[in-house]
């Protein structure tokens, strides 16, 4: 039995309303944005609802209560096609409560080192996404190290939330993120995803930053061209 206290929230899509679980005790942005077009990232979850088709298979690296999760079903993707992965153990339990047809994983994505898994190795046992959504605080670089073969040969759209205070503290430059993505010829573009209406751009070196939580951030929205 679940012992985690929850409380619900809900926000718009493009679709319409949808609603999810969320920690009672979490009053982040996405506890204090709900009820409002989006939720917390409504540039995100605009976007990112127009590029699923209702077969996709969506891979969603740190999935945290499963808000991307929430609104790729918004547009009919089945649960089955939804593998979320989340390494803390309050969120994961909430997302899994979300999500309980979904494949939830509690290992941490990384180049697979040893502790951690790479999502190339992954695949060989799992459908290849069509969607990736990377959001893990620093070790983005990491986890498109071990998803390069898959980005090469299976071309999945790929988000990643970037954290540019973080990365350093894993030896990691926001480049090399644009390296993976731009040597497999993916059009790499930059945007603040907590705006709505908002615009996608290439100002790699000037990104639109969001400041509206204690850390800076950005996301990259790559797509082979």
């Amino acid at each position: 039995m679940n012992s985690i206290q929850t409380k619900e929230v809900s926000f718009e899509t493009p679709i319409g309303e949808v609603a999810m679980q969320i920690s009672r005790d979490s009053d982040g942005l996405l506890a204090s944005k709900t009820e409002t077009f989006g939720g917390y990232e409504p540039g995100l979850v605009h976007t990112l609802a127009a590029v699923l088709e209702p077969d996709d298979v969506l891979y969603d690296i740190g999935a945290g209560f499963g808000y991307n999760g929430t609104v790729a079903r918004s547009v009919s993707v089945p649960q089955e096609n939804l593998h979320l992965f989340e390494i803390d153990e309050q969120r994961a339990e909430i997302c899994s409560e979300n999500h309980p047809e979904a494949t939830l994983n509690r290992s941490p994505v990384g180049d697979g080192d040893g502790e951690t898994i790479a999502i190339d190795s992954y695949t060989r046992s799992n459908p290849a996404p069509d969607v990736v959504t990377i959001d893990i605080e620093g070790l983005e670089v990491r986890a498109l190290q071990g998803l390069r073969r898959t980005v090469a040969t299976e071309n999945p759209i790929v988000f990643v939330e970037v954290h540019p205070a973080f990365l350093s503290h894993f030896d990691a430059e926001v480049e090399e993120i644009h390296e993976i993505l731009e040597e497999n010829d993916y059009d790499v573009l930059v945007g603040n995803h907590r705006t709505y209406p908002m615009e996608w751009c290439r100002r790699k070196g000037d990104p639109p930053i969001s400041r509206q939580a204690e850390i800076p951030t950005y996301t990259i929205f790559a797509r082979p061209e």
